[in-house]
């Protein structure tokens, strides 16, 4: 794909740890989603219904955010 970036495709090993950590420690799930080729989305749900959807231009990114978000708010 030209103008592609292959390095932010997917979820790398390192991010799955990251995002199962995040689970682990606020409960819910996590969907992660490709905004186009620029970047990256998360959608986290709580168990009681609540979420977060956060976006960045790699995982690493979204996930720092969205772990930001959550304890920020205290979903």
């Amino acid at each position: 794909m030209c103008g592609h970036d292959v390095r932010r495709s997917g979820i790398w090993p390192t991010d799955s740890a990251r995002l199962e950590a995040f689970i682990q420690q606020h409960g819910g799930t996590v969907e992660a989603s490709p905004i186009g080729n620029v970047g990256v989305m998360l959608r986290w749900c709580a168990e009681l219904g609540n979420g977060v959807v956060v976006t960045g231009q790699t995982t690493q990114d979204a996930i720092v955010k969205l772990r930001e978000s959550v304890e920020r708010t205290n979903v």
